[in-house]
């Protein structure tokens, strides 16, 4: 048996009678993403990514994003087997890294090759021309 309820937030719904009102629910939902709290308007307005739209906009792989993705940096979306970012925690992801990249020129390289034998290093044909 369906009924019709009005939410809220004034918008009419029509669902089962006894089940959860998810629009209504979702138009109020207080979204946490990690130490800001925000109120969202609605998860349905918003603009959502699959992981192959995500990773072309960002210029990544798709193994970067889904590590992105394992290790919480971005919240997600899961419906029915499908992963949707919400472009807004697409945008948060960016201004978090968002920087200058720290200077290596003074770094020594470090190879993980064993040094050349002694006959080698020596050898005339790895020897610098002079002048």
């Amino acid at each position: 048996m369906t009924e019709k309820t009005e939410s809220t937030n004034g918008q009419t719904v029509i669902g089962q009678e006894g089940t959860c009102d998810v629009f209504a629910h979702l138009q109020n939902k207080r979204i946490m993403s990690g130490k800001q709290d925000r109120t969202s308007l609605s998860l349905l307005d918003e603009r959502k990514y699959s992981i192959k739209d995500a990773v072309k906009m960002l210029g990544i792989g798709v193994t970067t994003m889904r590590r992105i993705i394992t290790a919480g940096e971005v919240p997600v979306i899961r419906l029915h087997g499908k992963i949707l970012i919400l472009e807004r925690d697409l945008q948060e992801l960016l201004t978090k890294h968002y920087g200058r990249l720290k200077s290596s020129a003074n770094k020594p390289v470090r190879s993980h090759l064993p040094p050349l034998p002694k006959e080698v290093r020596e050898s005339p044909y790895l020897q610098r021309k002079a002048g």
